[in-house]
């Protein structure tokens, strides 16, 4: 998965988080059906961090990416 591909899924409000086994994008969850979830490479999520498109919280047990900066550019 490309990172437009990630960041188009985040402005359509999936998740982005990491519970101690690597990274996975899910869609919104939905009463009754199971969730599309992508794991996404942990080099992909650390370049878009650095590149400050992504910001992280870690609130509880789990560390969230926020989507910071949007763009519009092929990756």
């Amino acid at each position: 998965m490309t990172k437009q591909d990630i960041i188009e899924k985040l402005q359509n409000g999936w998740d982005l988080a990491n519970r101690g086994r690597g990274w996975w994008l899910s869609a919104p969850r939905v009463a009754y059906r199971s969730t599309e979830t992508y794991e996404i490479d942990e080099s992909t999520v650390k370049a878009m961090k650095s590149e400050g498109i992504l910001e992280f919280d870690l609130p509880y047990t789990t560390l969230w990416a926020r989507l910071v900066k949007p763009t519009s550019e092929e990756n």
